[in-house]
């Protein structure tokens, strides 16, 4: 679990499932330096594929707490899912942000051919785009 806040106030909470095969190689300071995905990548885990959705809901009590909100109130959900070249699931993220700190963006550009997509994706791996 991770909770992150701005101004001292709590803005999103997120647990982060492994398998078994992924989390007995993970060290916590690993967690702390870096995003997730670059220990992996130096494991030599290629990350291929990602599926993510997003939704509004109301709150859960046990996500509540953590953001310093009633149940029931309204929370962004987002859940991730990275598989390997094998499809193997090498990691699933979940993260509610609070209803009032959260903002979607995401910039647009004509699509190209889907075999440069598939090829830069699996030869790159899968980043996440900060803004």
């Amino acid at each position: 679990m991770h909770s992150r806040a701005k101004a001292g106030r709590p803005v999103m909470h997120s647990v982060l499932h492994l398998p078994l095969w992924v989390g007995e190689r993970l060290k916590r300071a690993d967690l702390a330096a870096h995003p997730i995905v670059e220990p992996v990548r130096q494991w030599g885990i290629r990350l291929a594929r990602g599926e993510q959705t997003m939704r509004a809901m109301p709150c859960p009590e046990d996500v509540a707490r953590h953001l310093d909100i009633a149940p029931g109130e309204p929370v962004f959900l987002i859940r991730r899912l990275i598989c390997d070249e094998s499809g193997r699931p090498v990691m699933f993220n979940g993260a509610c942000f609070r209803w009032d700190s959260f903002a979607y963006s995401m910039t647009l550009e004509p699509s190209r051919p889907r075999e440069a997509r598939t090829a830069t994706m699996a030869g790159e791996g899968l980043r996440m785009l900060q803004g």
